[in-house]
């Protein structure tokens, strides 16, 4: 079990981390337990063998994966599912503000969020394609599996 997967510099090892200083990794077949914070960097982070073989379970503890420093379209996330995210706000699945990533190929499923419960955009221009986005849920009203909050949207979103 990882305890913490944050993609950071060189810079942060004062705890136990996974810190991935190259442009593209490809993660094997596992369960990871864990939020992914992109912090900036400008990488593709893939599953090899799919979203039904490569799990990122949030824990509950935040959005399973945050987009929130100005990533840009080369900061990509492909082929996982990201379930049990828990957010206070909005993104149980993914959150995104101020940035533009490129997510592909996701399964985001059994997240929790008052807003966005699958994905939030928050002021971005994210490309978003081929996911599946379902059973997501909150307490309350109503669901919505993606909100988007933009000044102006050049996004590209396309579900399947």
């Amino acid at each position: 079990v990882v305890q913490d997967i944050v993609i950071c510099d060189k810079k942060c090892h004062d705890k136990p981390l996974i810190c991935f200083t190259w442009q593209s990794i490809k993660v094997p077949n596992f369960l990871i337990l864990e939020n992914l914070n992109f912090k900036g960097k400008a990488i593709t982070v893939a599953s090899e063998q799919g979203p039904e073989n490569t799990i990122i379970d949030g824990n509950q503890t935040d959005s399973v994966v945050t987009f929130n420093l100005e990533e840009g379209n080369t900061s990509v996330l492909s082929g996982f599912t990201l379930q049990n995210g828990k957010a206070d706000f909005g993104g149980g699945g993914i959150r995104i503000s101020g940035s533009s990533p490129t997510i592909t190929d996701n399964i985001i499923t059994n997240n929790k969020a008052s807003n966005g419960l699958g994905i939030e955009i928050y002021f971005g221009s994210p490309i978003i394609q081929g996911n599946t986005i379902k059973n997501n849920s909150r307490d309350g009203l109503t669901t919505i599996e993606i909100i988007l909050r933009l000044k102006s949207s050049e996004g590209v979103y396309r579900q399947s």
